[in-house]
C-alpha cells in the first residue's frame, strides 16, 4: 500500500509536510499527538475500536512513531514510514481472525450463539484511518491551509463508521448467513439477550428504527415476529369469546402458545390493566387466556421486547400521553437506550449533505429543549423529495418544521448557520 493509491489522502499529506512548528523544524511525535483536538481523537479512537485495535496503538504510538521519524530523518521518510505503518495495520486486520460483535456463552449444548460478524469492508476502513492520520500529521492546520472546521467536516465524510454489517447466527439446526444488514448499532446487545431469553425494553425516541430492530433479531433467530401496538384493555392483548362462542387470538395470544418474538410497542402507551396481564404471563410461565379449559404453558421458543419512548416515569415534554409504570413490570425487563444512530441514519436517507443538515437542526432544537421532533424519516423521506424535484425550502417545510412557530425556525436557523 502506498499513498499514492488515496489522491486524496496524498494532496492532504502534501500539504502536512509544508507545516513546520515555530522554529521552523519537524514537529515530534509526542507534540502532535497533544495538540490533536477532543473531536480528532473522539474520531481516532472510534476508527481504531472498528478496526479491533487498542486506541493508543493506533490513535497514538503509529502516528508518534510516523512522526517522530519525519523529525528525525526528514518529510520523505516520514511519508515512506506512513505508507508501512499503514501496510502493517492493513495485514494485521485481514490475518487477525473474523471478529464476532456478538458471542452468547453456551451454557447448554442446545443453546444457540449469535454471532454477528464484521463486513468485509476492511480496506475502506483502513483508508479512512488513513484519513485521519493524513490530518494529525499537520500540527497547525491554519499554516498548511487546513482549517479545524475543514478536518471535523472530512473526518465526518471519510471516517464514519459502517452501518452495514455481515450477520452469522449459529443455531441448533446449523448455521443461518443473513448476508449483509444495515443494522442499528445497538442490534448486537438486543439480540444476545433475545437469545438468552431475557425480556429487553428498548426506550428512545420516535422514528429510531425499533420495530426494524426486533423485525431484524427475529429473523436472525429465526422465529416468527409478533407486533401489537398500544393496548387499551388485557382483552386487546389476551384475545376473547365473542357472542358466537369463537375465541379471537392476538398477536401476543399467538406467539405465548406458538413461539415466536414478541413486540408490545408503545408499552409506556398502554392501559395498567393490559400490562398487569401481560406481567403475569411472564413470571408464571402460563396464562390463563379467555375460552381455554386450563392454563397455556408459555411456549419455549417465546421471546419478548418491549418498546417505549420513556423510561416508565410516566409522560414527559415530548411524550405527553404517557403512563407510568410500576416497580413489578419495569424490573421484568433489562433497559436499552435506543437513541438515533447517526451513521444508520446516514447510509438508509443515502442523501449525506442533506442527512447532515437534518441532524444539526436535531441537534440544536435538543439543545434549544424546543417540543419538537424531528426524527430519521425526515432524512429518509426528505432525500426521497429532493430526488424527485422538490426544493430544499419545500422539503424542510413538510419533514422538519411540520408548522413550527416562524420565531422558533429563524432561532434554529441562526443557530446552525453560525
Amino acid at each position: 500500500m502506498t499513498v499514492s493509491h488515496f489522491p486524496l489522502i496524498q494532496n492532504l499529506l502534501t500539504e502536512a509536510l509544508h507545516s513546520r512548528n515555530d522554529n521552523g523544524d519537524m514537529p515530534d511525535g509526542a507534540g502532535a499527538v497533544s495538540s490533536m483536538s477532543g473531536e480528532l481523537r473522539t474520531a481516532a479512537r472510534r476508527l481504531a475500536k472498528e478496526l479491533g485495535f487498542d486506541s493508543a496503538t493506533v490513535g497514538s504510538s503509529v502516528l508518534k512513531s510516523i512522526l517522530a521519524c519525519g523529525a528525525q530523518h526528514g518529510p520523505s521518510m516520514m511519508v515512506e514510514r506512513y505508507a508501512q505503518g499503514f501496510s502493517g495495520v492493513e495485514e494485521a486486520v485481514e490475518e487477525a481472525p473474523q471478529r464476532h460483535l456478538a458471542v452468547l456463552p453456551e451454557r447448554e449444548a442446545e443453546q444457540p450463539s449469535v454471532q454477528a460478524a464484521v463486513s468485509a469492508g476492511k480496506q475502506a476502513v483502513i483508508q479512512q484511518m488513513q484519513e485521519l492520520m493524513a490530518q494529525a500529521l499537520a500540527p497547525d492546520n491554519t499554516a498548511s491551509g487546513i482549517t479545524e472546521k475543514e478536518v471535523i467536516a472530512l473526518i465526518e465524510t471519510y471516517a464514519h463508521k459502517p452501518a452495514e454489517k455481515h450477520i452469522i447466527v449459529s443455531l441448533p439446526g446449523g448455521k443461518r448467513d443473513m448476508g449483509e444488514k444495515l443494522v442499528h448499532e445497538q442490534f448486537d446487545s438486543v439480540l444476545k439477550a433475545v437469545a438468552a431469553d431475557v425480556a429487553v425494553m428498548l426506550v428512545g425516541p420516535a422514528g429510531s428504527g425499533k420495530t426494524t430492530l426486533c423485525e431484524q433479531v427475529a429473523e436472525a433467530l429465526d422465529l416468527r415476529f409478533y407486533f401489537t401496538g398500544a393496548v387499551a384493555s388485557e382483552y386487546k392483548l389476551s384475545g376473547f369469546v365473542d357472542a358466537q362462542g369463537r375465541v379471537v387470538s392476538t398477536a401476543f395470544r399467538d406467539a405465548y402458545t406458538n413461539g415466536g418474538l414478541f413486540l408490545f410497542d408503545e408499552v409506556d402507551a398502554s392501559m395498567p390493566q393490559a400490562i398487569m396481564a401481560f406481567n403475569a404471563a411472564l413470571a408464571n410461565g402460563h396464562c390463563d387466556f379467555p375460552g381455554d379449559t386450563e392454563p397455556t404453558k408459555r411456549h419455549p421458543d417465546f421471546r419478548v421486547i418491549a418498546a417505549a419512548n420513556t423510561f416508565g416515569r410516566g409522560a414527559d415534554r415530548q411524550y405527553v400521553g404517557r403512563n407510568q409504570l410500576d416497580a413489578a413490570s419495569l424490573d421484568r425487563f433489562i433497559v436499552v437506550n435506543m437513541d438515533y444512530d447517526n451513521v444508520l441514519e446516514r447510509a438508509l436517507a443515502g442523501n449525506r449533505d442533506w442527512t447532515k443538515r437534518v441532524q444539526r437542526i436535531r441537534r440544536e432544537i435538543q439543545k434549544q429543549q424546543v417540543r419538537h421532533i424531528v426524527s430519521p424519516r425526515a432524512s429518509i423521506q426528505g432525500a426521497k423529495l429532493l430526488a424527485a424535484g422538490f426544493s430544499v425550502d419545500e422539503v424542510l417545510e413538510a419533514t422538519v418544521w411540520k408548522g413550527l412557530d416562524v420565531d422558533t425556525k429563524s432561532r434554529i436557523t441562526a443557530a446552525i448557520s453560525g
